[in-house]
């Protein structure tokens, strides 16, 4: 939670609208490449990345167990950009 506290990341999403509208795209895919990386880490430490099923599974048609739903992905997706309308 500290590090979430000093990245910020809902002001971090202000700050590239900012720089976007301000005629800054430079700084505004910056701060959004930034965020994204952040994003990407923090995900990967609360759910590891699943590993690739087996060769054979996937010949099979087979799906891999580990990864998450896309309906939850959907509702993390909802949740975070409610928070940037803030």
């Amino acid at each position: 939670m500290a590090e979430w506290n000093r990245t910020r990341p809902v002001f971090l999403a202000g700050e590239i609208a900012a720089s976007a509208a301000g005629g800054r795209p430079g700084a505004a895919v910056m701060l959004a490449g930034y965020l994204s990386d952040r994003l990407d880490r923090w995900g990967d430490e609360l759910v590891p990345p699943a590993e690739a099923p087996p060769e054979d599974q996937e010949e099979e048609g087979g799906t891999n167990d580990e990864s998450l739903p896309p309906e939850l992905i959907l509702e993390v997706l909802r949740i975070t950009e409610a928070e940037m309308v803030l």
